[in-house]
């Protein structure tokens, strides 16, 4: 019986559970001048491709421009992004093979943002800028969801009926909506 991406459930092998989790680390699992990088687009446009580290040293103006990407728009707030969801979200797309950007629905929030937003947390990672929301075209929301799952490191929440995936660098946890 073939597989339906749609229908496959969100369980990580468990040869993926063991070792993705240090691809995170890069001074772990990246050779030196290895180039990591990350393409991001918004709902109104923007868009950002770049490399945002050699292997491990960080480009801090790639950070910041990730950061501008990631902002509250109607606040017109930014906020240093955590590195590590720029990592989860490089090894998404690597995993994924980097064919679209991910177009980010919510990144960083401001609280009365958050406050204003119908069934969000009171303490959202979204208001630390450790979360994202993330579609990508052409890619089912399971499939990134389940992808996230495998790399073990942080939360996935997936939104089937609203076409996004939550991803964030909190504790590893998984729900869906």
């Amino acid at each position: 019986m073939p597989c339906d991406p749609d229908r496959t459930p969100l369980v990580p092998s468990r040869r993926l559970l063991l070792t993705a989790p240090l691809a995170l680390i890069p001074s772990l699992a990246t050779a030196a001048g290895s180039e990591a990088w990350v393409w991001l687009t918004n709902p109104a446009g923007d868009e950002v491709r770049r490399v945002y580290r050699r292997g491990t040293a960080w480009d801090r103006a790639a950070l910041g421009a990730i950061a501008v990407m990631l902002r509250d728009r109607g606040a017109a707030e930014s906020l240093v992004i955590d590195p590590r969801l720029i990592e989860i979200l490089g090894a998404l797309q690597a995993g994924l093979g980097f064919r679209a950007p991910f177009l980010v629905t919510s990144g960083y929030r401001a609280p009365e943002t958050n406050r204003r937003l119908e069934g969000a947390a009171q303490r959202s990672l979204h208001l630390a800028g450790m979360a994202a929301d993330i579609s990508m075209a052409g890619t089912p929301p399971r499939r990134i969801a389940e992808l996230a799952l495998q790399l073990a490191a942080g939360g996935v929440g997936l939104y089937p009926s609203a076409g996004f995936v939550h991803i964030d660098s909190g504790e590893v946890r998984r729900w869906t909506s």
